[in-house]
Order: C-alpha cells, then sequence, then structure tokens
C-alpha cells in the first residue's frame, strides 16, 4: 500500500546493480477500471484510503482545535492547522524528493524513471519553482480547511460533533462518531458516516476530473474567449503553470497558479452541503493534499506508477481524471494507454 510498500521497495533497489534493470515503459493496462460500478474499479480507487484515513484519525484526535475557539477567526487556533500542515506535508514531499531525485537516489533508483532526463538536475531552478508553488497549495488547503472548521465553530453550520439524529438531514449537518446505542437508535446516519469515507474520494475523482477538464482547451489551443473556449484561455493563462512540469517529479504536485489552487481545493466544501464529521474532512484533505504527490513522482515501480497522469504531463490533451480507475476518461473519450506515443525502434 502507498506509501509504505513503495518507500521499501525504493530502499530495497538502491542495492541492485543498475545494469540489470530495464527503464519501464509509459504504458499503462488498457482495460476499463469502472470506478465504483466494479470491483476492480471500487478497489483501485479506495486501495489507499487506509493511509488517508489513518492521518484524518491522528489529525483529529491530536491536532483538532477546541470548538469553543473556533468561533471567531483567530490565529489561536488558525496558527497551529497552518504550522502542522506545512510541517508534515512539506516534509513528507521533500522525503520523496530526496528519495528518488535527491541526496538518496542512486543510477538503480534512477533506472525506474519514465524518462531518464533528470528535470532537477544541477543549475536548474525547476525544484525551488515547484517547491514554492506547492507550498502555496498547502497553504491554500489551510485556508478551505478553516473556512469548514469556522462554519461548524460559528454554528452557520450544524455543529460537526452534534448528536446523531435520524430528523434532519440538512445542509451541512454534522455527525459524531456513532457508538453503539446510536446505531440502533440512527441507523440511517450512522450508515452514512460509514459511507461518507468513500463517497469522499468518489466525489474527488469526479470533482478533480472536471475541474481539470475545464482549464485545457475545449476545442482547440489556438483559441481564446472570443471564440467562447474558456478552457484555452484559462489553459493559456493559468493551467500552463502547472504544466511547465512536462517531466514531472514529487514538486510538481501542486504547483499551480492561484486561480488553479482556488478551484483544486474547492472540493472540500461537501462538507457544507451533505451530513460530514472532521474525519471526512480530514480524509478529504489528505487525498487532495497528498494524493497528487504519487501522480507525479514520474516512476514505474517501485515509486508510485502512475502511467496515466505521466502521460498527460508529457503529451497534454489525454487522462484528465484519476488514472486508477479511468472511468471518467473512458466515457469521455480522452483515455490513452501510451502506445500510440511509442517511437519505432
Amino acid at each position: 500500500m502507498w506509501p509504505f510498500a513503495n518507500f521499501i521497495g525504493i530502499l530495497a533497489q538502491r542495492k541492485v546493480d543498475a545494469n540489470t534493470i530495464q527503464r519501464p515503459k509509459p504504458v499503462q493496462s488498457g482495460s476499463v477500471a469502472w470506478g465504483p460500478l466494479s470491483l476492480s474499479g471500487f478497489d483501485a480507487m479506495h486501495r489507499g484510503d487506509a493511509f488517508y484515513l489513518l492521518l484524518a484519525s491522528l489529525t483529529w484526535y491530536f491536532t483538532w482545535p477546541n470548538k469553543a475557539d473556533t468561533g471567531t477567526l483567530s490565529a489561536r487556533w488558525i496558527a497551529p492547522i497552518l504550522v502542522r500542515n506545512l510541517a508534515f506535508e512539506i516534509g513528507l514531499y521533500e522525503l520523496w524528493h530526496q528519495l528518488l531525485y535527491g541526496v538518496w537516489a542512486n543510477n538503480a533508483t534512477r533506472k525506474h524513471k519514465y524518462n531518464e532526463d533528470d528535470p532537477y538536475k544541477a543549475g536548474s531552478s525547476m525544484a525551488w519553482r515547484e517547491r514554492f508553488w506547492t507550498i502555496n497549495g498547502f497553504i491554500w488547503s489551510t485556508v478551505y480547511e478553516c473556512l469548514v472548521i469556522y462554519l461548524w465553530g460559528s454554528n452557520t453550520l450544524p455543529v460537526c460533533d452534534g448528536e446523531l439524529t435520524p430528523a434532519y438531514f440538512g445542509l451541512g449537518r454534522g455527525c459524531r462518531i456513532p457508538d453503539i446505542p446510536s446505531i440502533s437508535e440512527a441507523p440511517f446516519l450512522s450508515g452514512w458516516f460509514l459511507l461518507m469515507f468513500p463517497l469522499t474520494t468518489q466525489w474527488r475523482g469526479v470533482h478533480f476530473f472536471f475541474c481539470h477538464r475545464m482549464m485545457h482547451p475545449w476545442w482547440h489551443r489556438s483559441n481564446g474567449l472570443s471564440n467562447g473556449d474558456i478552457g484555452a484561455f484559462l489553459y493559456r493563462h493559468v493551467h500552463s503553470l502547472h504544466h511547465k512540469s512536462y517531466n514531472p517529479g514529487p514538486w510538481s504536485s501542486l504547483c499551480m497558479h492561484p486561480v488553479e489552487h482556488l478551484v483544486y481545493f474547492s472540493c472540500f466544501l461537501i462538507c457544507c452541503v451533505v451530513p460530514a464529521h472532521p474525519l471526512h474532512l480530514m480524509v478529504n484533505k489528505f487525498h487532495t493534499d497528498i494524493s497528487a504527490l504519487p501522480g507525479h513522482d514520474g516512476y514505474g515501480p517501485p515509486g508510485a506508477d502512475d502511467v496515466g497522469h505521466y502521460l498527460h504531463h508529457a503529451h497534454f490533451e489525454c487522462n484528465y481524471g484519476f488514472s486508477f480507475p479511468n472511468y471518467l476518461d473512458k466515457a469521455f473519450g480522452t483515455y490513452q494507454d501510451g502506445t500510440k506515443y511509442q517511437k519505432n525502434k
């Protein structure tokens, strides 16, 4: 399970003779993974959720702010959240960068990279540019997280730790972790509490696909607003910053224009529309913040092996959604497995 199995695999590869390793081809299976509509798609979508749930649980248990403080926007509770997010996420991203591209990488490790060119070679400013914009992304993520917490804490939305009750399913209704009595007393909302975990990451997949597709040309990249092509305009002035990382690495993940950060992290606002617990918010947050990392590391196994998104960065007009599952790209005809880009011998 990412990232633990990958971390162990990368360390093990460091002892292997680089001459015995064959560079992976950026080609993925052409099979359809139909998301929640098939067992394979459901498994592909949620296999890594345990990691995000673990982080969410630890964060909620040890660092969740006092509700009495969150009714007002105050540095007293916002600053610790910002420090927590920056410390953990910068540390994780930099660790992965150093393992694959930095001081802990060696020739055996690098032979697992899809593109043998090093985007972070000596003298390149790419890493620092990407770090700057990705850390901006961590700050945007914190803004959205604190906004939802404030709406709960100020009772603008019903409180997130209120009693489970079957009588009201209203907008943003909060819920607590169900105990045995509440499961029998309110089976509907108790079931909803559990169902919200897979629904959160399914929502993430749908939200990401349409937000991402919106920022690519709808018809042709030479179009502009005068042609009604909002996507071409957004690509030229917003999303192209992300695509400067055509040979991506870990820090490419959230290297985005602030307008794209504003759209990308808006998936947190689902907690303002349906009943949600802080655990649901934090699973959403860590999935949004961190799942981009394996999607951009540029490596085959034991790296994250996200061929689909690597192909998107290399060739632009394909694979707009999650690679696992790929049902939205299949449905909209934008899926590419990589075979059409292979060069003849």
